[in-house]
């Protein structure tokens, strides 16, 4: 059995052979984002973890070099809608199958599920994920975000940290459209961010240890937050 491709051997490989009887299958692709294939250095930047701080640089620059290879192999556009999403689907997908169609994963739940309904009727709205920077890109909670703008119905955002931009108009751990120009424009009433908190009482230790600190505290933080925001 041969061994797996892994991002460091991208640079590498020189042409992609597949088997012909593939043409005759049309596939459906639901992805979780729309990122392209050029914006793929800032999302990989988010993933390497704190552990790999000190090979953070050649990391990028390995995975980049990928890229650019696999671009030129396959002959994918960077710019073409999806190519970064779900790690470069585009790059191995289309070598096999050559009848693909994609959409957004929050677009086809929403409908599946009739979020839309389920907004109107409701006097607030909450989401929120683990950091809000590039939440716009086609992920779930930008979804709820415009359908929330569209009816508008006040929508309360949750994370546990948020970009530099809007870090900037952080004071406290809540902040509203008054506040930032960024959350109006995205139709968030209000940010909820454990960020503040952390900035102000860093937790020490191993990763280990830090993980353990947040899961016990981040919930906590989150209810005082919120006990505030409905005062």
């Amino acid at each position: 059995m041969p061994a797996p491709i892994r991002g460091k051997d991208l640079k590498n490989i020189k042409r992609i052979e597949y088997e012909p009887q593939n043409n005759a299958v049309t596939l459906s692709v639901i992805v979780d984002g729309n990122a392209k294939a050029y914006e793929m250095e800032g999302i990989t930047n988010l993933k390497i973890g704190k552990t790999f701080n000190v090979e953070r640089r050649e990391i990028l620059k390995t995975c980049n070099k990928g890229i650019r290879n696999i671009i030129n192999v396959t002959g994918v556009l960077e710019n073409q809608d999806f190519s970064g999403a779900a790690g470069g689907i585009l790059f191995g997908i289309e070598q096999c199958f050559r009848n693909v169609s994609y959409c957004l994963g929050s677009d086809y739940f929403a409908q599946k599920l009739r979020l839309e309904d389920a907004v109107q009727s409701s006097d607030l709205v909450i989401t929120g994920e683990g950091r809000l920077d590039n939440t716009a890109c086609g992920k779930a909670p930008s979804v709820v975000m415009d359908i929330a703008k569209k009816n508008r119905v006040p929508l309360w955002f949750v994370c546990g940290q948020v970009s530099k931009e809007i870090a900037d108009s952080l004071k406290e751990g809540i902040i509203n459209d008054s506040q930032s120009i960024v959350l109006k424009n995205m139709g968030i009433s209000k940010l909820f961010t454990c960020q503040t908190y952390y900035n102000q009482h860093p937790v020490e230790g191993g990763y280990e240890q830090q993980i353990k600190t947040y899961r016990e505290k981040t919930p906590r933080i989150l209810k005082d937050l919120f006990i505030r925001g409905f005062e």
